[in-house]
C-alpha cells in the first residue's frame, strides 16, 4: 500500500512494487484525507497562485478584445455588424484550435513546426469528395488517425534519436506540405454541401466550430489543472529528469501531446476550409508563426510546464480581432505585425519584471532580522 496525503493511494503488487512506481503514486496523487483535528499548518504568505495567475489573463485578454472591438466599431460601425460577427468568430477558431494544438507541445517541452503543413494538409483532403477520390495518396490521408499516427512516428523518431523538436517537426513539417502539394497542386475541389453545411453552423449567431474549440479548451484546461494527466504534463515539461524519477513516462507524455496536436490541427484545418470552401496546399502556413504567438500572449512558459487553454483561446480572438480590425481603421498591413509583436514583448517581458520584483521583495525580508522575544518584550513601555 502507497500511503500518502493521509490516505492510501495505490495498492501495487508482485513486479509493481518498484521504486518508480510507489514513488509516482505517492508525488502524483491528487486525493487527500479528510481528518479532523489536525494541527492548525502555519499561514503561507499571501502570494498569486499561479493557476489564478494565468485566468487573471483571461480576463485581461478579453477585456482587450472588447476594447479594441467598441474603438473599431466607433470609427467603422459594420465592424460589429452580424455578417463581420460571424466572419470573425469563425476566424478566431481556427486561431483557438491551432493554439490549443501548440500549447500542448509547448507544455511537454517542445515545439511543433509542423503545424500549419497538417492544418493545410487536413484542408486539402476535406476538399476531395468521398464518391470522386481517384489518389491512393487522397484515401489514405482521408484514414482516421493519419494525421496523428505520422507525428507519432515524428515524435518517437525525434526521441529515439535524440534529434531537437525543431528539426524534428521541420522535417515532418516539408513531407506533410509536400504530400498536400501533391494532392492538390493548385487551389481546387470542394467538398459536399452537406459537409460544408455541418461545418457552417451557426447557434445563436455563434459559429458552431467556435463552440466546439471553446468547449475543448475548457475540457483541456480542466484535465491539465485538475487532473493527475495534467500534472504529468506539466512534469514531463517542467524537468524531464525529475518527473521520470517521480514515476511520469515522459516520452508517453510527448507522444500523447504530439498526437492530440495533430487531431486539434487537422480540426482546425476543417474550420479553415469552412471559410475558404476551397483545398488549397498553401493556406495555413502562416498558423505555426501565430499559435506560437498565441501561446506567449496567454502567459505559458515556452520552455514547457505550465499554460492555460482557456487564456490561449481567448489570446486567438484577441490576435483575429486585430487582424479583422486593421481594415476597418485604414491602417497598413505592417500594423496587424506592429501589433502582435508588441503583445508578444508585453507578455515576454512583464513576468519578467513581476518575477524580479518579487525575488528582490524576498531577499529584502531574509536580510531584515526577525525581533527576537526578548528584544519584543523589552520593546513594550512598562507602566
Amino acid at each position: 500500500m502507497v500511503f500518502s496525503r493521509g490516505r492510501v493511494q495505490a495498492l501495487l503488487s508482485g513486479d509493481q512494487v518498484t521504486e518508480r512506481s510507489v514513488t509516482g503514486a505517492a508525488v502524483m496523487s491528487t486525493g487527500v484525507s479528510d481528518v479532523v483535528g489536525r494541527a492548525p499548518a502555519r499561514k503561507p504568505k499571501a502570494r498569486l497562485p499561479s493557476r489564478l495567475g494565468h485566468e487573471l489573463n483571461t480576463g485581461l485578454l478579453l477585456l482587450l478584445t472588447l476594447i479594441l472591438a467598441i474603438a473599431t466599431s466607433t470609427k467603422d460601425s459594420a465592424f460589429l455588424s452580424p455578417l463581420n460577427t460571424s466572419q470573425l468568430l469563425a476566424a478566431s477558431s481556427v486561431l483557438v484550435l491551432a493554439g490549443l494544438a501548440q500549447l500542448l507541445v509547448v507544455m511537454t517541452g517542445g515545439i511543433d513546426l509542423s503545424l500549419g503543413s497538417v492544418v493545410a494538409l487536413s484542408g486539402v483532403v476535406v476538399s476531395f469528395r468521398p464518391g470522386r477520390w481517384r489518389l491512393l495518396p487522397a484515401r489514405r490521408a482521408a484514414r482516421p488517425g493519419f494525421w496523428t499516427r505520422g507525428r507519432s512516428r515524428q515524435r518517437c523518431a525525434g526521441d529515439q534519436a535524440r534529434l531537437p523538436a525543431v528539426i524534428a517537426t521541420l522535417v515532418t513539417s516539408i513531407a506533410v506540405v509536400g504530400t498536400a502539394q501533391v494532392l492538390r497542386p493548385y487551389p481546387d475541389g470542394s467538398s459536399s454541401p452537406a459537409i460544408m453545411t455541418a461545418i457552417g453552423t451557426a447557434i445563436a449567431g455563434v459559429p458552431l466550430v467556435l463552440a466546439v474549440a471553446v468547449g475543448l479548451a475548457v475540457a483541456i484546461w480542466f484535465i491539465l489543472q485538475r487532473t493527475a494527466l495534467g500534472r504529468s504534463f506539466r512534469a514531463a515539461g517542467s524537468d524531464p529528469v525529475k518527473a521520470n524519477r517521480m514515476g511520469v513516462s515522459v516520452p508517453a507524455m510527448r507522444l500523447l501531446a504530439t498526437t492530440a496536436a495533430g487531431v486539434l490541427a487537422a480540426l482546425a484545418g476543417l474550420a479553415l476550409y469552412s471559410r475558404t470552401g476551397i483545398g488549397d496546399a498553401n493556406t495555413g502556413q502562416a498558423l505555426t508563426l501565430a499559435s506560437v504567438t498565441a501561446i506567449v500572449i496567454a502567459g505559458a512558459s515556452i520552455f514547457g510546464g505550465s499554460g492555460s487553454a482557456i487564456a490561449v483561446a481567448a489570446a486567438g480572438i484577441l490576435l483575429q480581432t486585430i487582424s479583422n480590425s486593421i481594415a476597418f481603421l485604414s491602417l497598413g498591413l505592417a500594423w496587424q505585425f506592429w501589433l502582435q509583436g508588441v503583445f508578444v514583448l508585453a507578455a515576454a517581458i512583464l513576468p519578467m519584471l513581476v518575477r524580479a520584483l518579487r525575488n528582490a521583495r524576498d531577499r529584502r525580508e531574509v536580510a531584515q532580522p526577525s525581533p527576537r522575544p526578548g528584544e519584543a518584550a523589552a520593546s513594550v513601555p512598562q507602566e
